[in-house]
């Protein structure tokens, strides 16, 4: 649900806030999703908080959920 989203959404920024404080200037958080609405909260999370992704990789193992590896970098 909408609600549902909005609230992995604040989450999500939250954790990405905390980590990037912590977080040398170079380096690097990698995140996999495993649904389009993982993939797009997590991009929107990334927005939110001025950090970047560098790189998706998208890995399909068998008939599931296809799995997208997200490089994210400090600005």
């Amino acid at each position: 649900s909408l609600l549902q989203s909005m609230y992995r959404l604040r989450k999500l920024v939250e954790i990405l806030m905390v980590v990037s404080k912590k977080m040398k200037e170079s380096g690097v958080i990698v995140f996999n999703s495993v649904s389009d609405e993982s993939k797009a909260l997590l991009e929107e999370a990334v927005r939110q908080t001025g950090l970047r992704i560098s790189a998706q990789t998208r890995i399909t193992i068998d008939d599931f959920n296809t799995i997208t590896v997200n490089v994210i970098y400090k600005l």
